[in-house]
């Protein structure tokens, strides 16, 4: 009655189920589509199969009804398939493709490192050009790769060079019986984010220390930007000659990040989307690969793209949904579609919000002289140069407007 309703797919028994079929029916299904990511139909059909495996006819009882018309791909549940701009965490791991052999590396390295006697140091970098997807490789592959194999026993923590011993000490504090992971994202960010250059040295010296340490129980993995590799020959790890150069020049302690070749950008762009159900117009994969070409920074614009066309993701087939050449066309391709949004949303502002605009993005770029380039850097929003009082009075209005635009709701 349900389903003649409205309802597209209603699950249902002929029968009461019994109770440890009601939990059987519950965990099985839920967890293939949540966790799993699978359609209805398919968590419908392996929890009748986990249900065969016990007495009585619970599993007979059990019913399915959807309409042939609608495909056999129904999914209740919404599980956006791209990251944008962001990084993949460790709770995307499920949608993370494109980089297993970096990962497949920096396990490895990490365990030989872990392993050597005496024990440490268990310090080990993955660096690459900007726009490689580093940080995914680490929290969203090295992380819940470690975490599988070791049944759990991590505490990872993420922390940024900004944050300073504060969050060392509070994760050495609570950290328990368990190992500690600490991973330094944005490892770069010592030389830009952090100004002075003792409390730069100490910091750094502090994780070559626990790491070192044979019986701290603490490795420690940082990403960090190719470019700023020649810098890290400023910061000595001791009272003798080695530099934190020395280190990352060592392949024991390094794991590279080369540009991401045409087979592996094709599954960031196919397997996430078919994790979720989700189709390609045909051709469209393969155009969207010819448009990122073999640029280095291609990733997250191929991110971005992938991620403004599921928002406008369109019906096809009853239950289905696809990604479709109109859309592609309308945002610009890969190419356009980022800098087509940010003159958008320019466009959209009035005199006063572009110019608060212009003294916000200025302001987050460094171009100090001792920067390897000019690259972003951190501000507190308390200590931003608000400009006139014109210009303060929509400054916050803009920020937010910036922030939603660059970090949509996940």
């Amino acid at each position: 009655a349900l389903h003649r309703l409205g309802i597209p797919a209603v699950v249902a028994s002929r029968q009461p189920l019994s109770v440890q079929g009601s939990i059987v029916l519950t965990e099985v299904l839920y967890e293939r589509m949540l966790v799993g990511l699978r359609s209805l139909e398919d968590a419908f059909l392996a929890a009748r199969r986990r249900l065969s495996e016990g007495a009585g006819g619970d599993w007979a009882a059990l019913q399915l009804y959807a309409r042939a018309g609608d495909g056999g791909d129904h999914r209740p549940f919404v599980v956006r398939p791209f990251r944008g701009l962001l990084a993949f965490r460790e709770e995307h791991a499920r949608l993370f493709f494109g980089r297993q052999q970096e990962v497949d590396e920096a396990v490895h390295d990490l365990s030989l490192l872990i392993a050597a006697k005496p024990g440490g140091p268990r310090f080990l970098v993955v660096t690459g050009a900007s726009g490689t997807g580093k940080s995914s490789i680490v929290l969203a592959g090295l992380v819940p790769a470690l975490q599988q194999r070791d049944e759990g026993r991590w505490r990872v923590v993420t922390l940024r060079p900004r944050d300073g011993m504060a969050k060392i000490d509070a994760a050495l504090a609570e950290r328990g019986a368990a190992a500690l992971l600490l991973v330094v994202d944005q490892f770069e960010e010592v030389f830009t984010d952090v100004a002075d250059k003792d409390t730069r040295a100490l910091f750094v010296r502090r994780l070559w220390a626990l790491a070192d340490g044979a019986s701290s129980g603490v490795s420690v993995v940082a990403t960090l930007r190719v470019d700023f590799l020649a810098r890290c020959s400023e910061i000595q790890l001791g009272d003798g000659e080695r530099t934190l150069e020395d280190v990352l020049y060592d392949e024991a302690h390094r794991v590279f990040v080369r540009r991401m070749k045409r087979e592996h950008m094709r599954e960031v762009v196919v397997r996430p989307a078919a994790r979720v159900g989700l189709a390609l117009d045909p051709g469209l994969a393969e155009q969207i690969l010819r448009d990122a070409g073999d640029e280095p920074g291609a990733l997250p614009l191929v991110e971005y793209t992938l991620d403004r066309m599921w928002e406008a993701r369109v019906r096809v087939g009853g239950a289905r949904w696809q990604l479709a050449w109109a859309t592609y066309e309308a945002l610009g391709g890969v190419a356009g579609a980022l800098e087509k949004q940010a003159e958008a949303m320019l466009a959209g502002m009035g005199e006063l919000q572009r110019r608060a605009a212009r003294r916000l993005l200025v302001q987050l770029v460094d171009t100090r002289d001792d920067a390897s380039q000019d690259t972003r850097r951190r501000v507190r929003s308390d200590r931003l140069r608000l400009g006139p009082p014109a210009e303060a009075a929509v400054f916050a209005a803009v920020l937010g407007e910036l922030v939603r635009e660059r970090q949509p709701s996940r």
